[in-house]
């Protein structure tokens, strides 16, 4: 084993050692025994490791995390209540629970009157049979968040709200989150006089809440605002899409003949618990920024923010640069399969949110994207990003480094044979190797390249 881990897999040069003492260190890691050998339990156990391939500095946690939140990735899901589907899909709060733990710190509850009580479901859907309590779903991630000695524990965890509760149900909405979250809720800016967004170590292991949120009240009138409970905000309705694509404007309310915004009654309770990340449709590029830029997230659809990249690349990054971006599935995915997250991180968008029930390319390159920081939910976006009037798909601005990689397929093994009812006893499959090397910027295609095919034999 220690001249295979040596010359096979090359551990000296991955590990960046001048002596064999890092092979032995390995080998001791994957024996159980002590005895300095490895069985071939143990051996077959290194070999589906994953740090035997990359350097294992680059998974630990070791990214600056005091610059504003605005220049991370922040790890995020999409509709995290849902198993399965978009449409009969079940509503699960181990779905949440699962999320978390994978390292998720951006999860959605989409929240419905149920009688006196808020719930989470998917609304607009035919199939609503099972729904969570609001109440149990915050209990749930609060309990789990935070968990000790978790990577991502000592970092803001972030509750999106899509609200179409009543007032009366919004209040217990706020008082819920508060009794869930306790101390650990941010309930109201950290400095006096900021203009930009705190760093996830400011902020730390604490709760932010995403939505909507009233205009702040003129200290005159605070005293007689006791009976105005709520006011009217502009509704983002995400939900309303997912049946057939598009929202329905029917509701919509009219103005001078003109359709206008769905409005939607807020509760002040549950404004005043959202601080940092306040909800707000995405607003013209060329309008002058305001120093309250930095507070704001917008929600995107998939199939807008493809076209906003396509038409105006160099200002979306200037927006994101500034303040958050959400960008969310097209309603038409109701499979719950996955977009490109690539393109938008490429672009600078922060909360590129994905359905996590669903294993696929893409949300294997959001696991990935993760692992680089430790799987904290929180990775650095590039130097390059910060550049004024930056475009990844000018290739004037794009620094070009042609590199070779050098792969060394080793082995495989039990692979499974997809042809079903073949009609040939003991059957096996003729497996191969796919590699893609995949890029964020217009500028590349994807780099495939693919290994013989080895005829029946799907064992070794």
């Amino acid at each position: 084993e220690y001249v295979y881990l040596k010359n096979e897999h090359g551990e000296i040069q991955t590990y960046c050692s001048s002596n064999d003492s890092e092979v032995r260190a390995v080998m001791n890691y994957f024996d159980r025994d002590g005895n300095e050998n490895m069985t071939q339990e143990e051996f077959s156990a290194f070999i589906h490791k994953c740090c035997n391939a990359i350097d294992p500095k680059a998974y630990t946690f070791h990214q600056d995390m005091t610059r504003p939140i605005t220049e991370y990735y922040i790890a995020s899901s999409h509709n995290t209540y849902l198993e399965g589907d978009q449409i009969n899909g079940p509503c699960s709060l181990q779905a949440y629970v699962r999320s978390i733990q994978r390292g998720c710190r951006c999860v959605e509850i989409d929240c419905w009157d149920d009688d006196d009580e808020p719930t989470v479901y998917h609304g607009y859907c035919p199939c609503k049979r099972t729904r969570l309590a609001f109440r149990d779903v915050v209990n749930e991630c609060a309990k789990y968040a935070f968990e000790e000695d978790k990577p991502y524990a000592k970092f803001p965890f972030i509750l999106s709200l899509e609200n179409h509760c009543s007032i009366s149900n919004q209040k217990k909405m706020a008082d819920y989150i508060k009794e869930a979250f306790g101390e650990k809720l941010v309930t109201k800016q950290l400095k006096s006089g900021e203009n930009k967004m705190p760093s996830p170590s400011e902020i730390g292991p604490c709760c932010i809440v995403k939505g909507k949120k009233l205009k702040e009240l003129p200290i005159s009138d605070v005293a007689d605002c006791k009976n105005d409970e709520y006011d009217y905000v502009d509704e983002e309705d995400e939900s309303a899409e997912t049946e057939h694509g598009e929202k329905d404007v029917s509701n919509n309310t009219q103005v001078d003949g003109r359709s206008s915004k769905k409005k939607l009654k807020l509760h002040r309770d549950l404004s005043d618990i959202t601080v940092y990340t306040v909800s707000r449709h995405l607003k013209p590029f060329d309008e002058e920024a305001a120093d309250d830029d930095y507070k704001y997230i917008s929600s995107i659809k998939e199939g807008k923010g493809e076209q906003i990249m396509k038409e105006e690349s160099a200002q979306f990054i200037k927006h994101t640069n500034r303040e958050l971006a959400r960008i969310y599935p097209n309603g038409s995915r109701f499979q719950s399969d996955n977009y490109d997250p690539l393109p938008f991180w490429a672009h600078g968008c922060q909360v590129v949110a994905l359905n996590y029930q669903t294993d696929c390319k893409e949300r294997l390159k959001n696991q990935i994207m993760f692992q680089i920081n430790g799987n904290c939910g929180y990775v650095r976006k590039p130097s390059l990003l910060s550049i004024p009037n930056f475009d990844p798909n000018d290739k004037n601005q794009v620094p070009m480094k042609k590199t070779t990689f050098t792969i060394k397929i080793i082995s495989g093994q039990q692979f499974h044979n997809e042809r079903k009812n073949s009609g040939k006893a003991g059957d096996v499959c003729d497996p191969y190797v796919k590699l893609e090397l995949v890029s964020g910027s217009e500028l590349e295609d994807a780099q495939k390249r693919k290994t013989t095919t080895v005829k029946n034999n799907g064992f070794k």
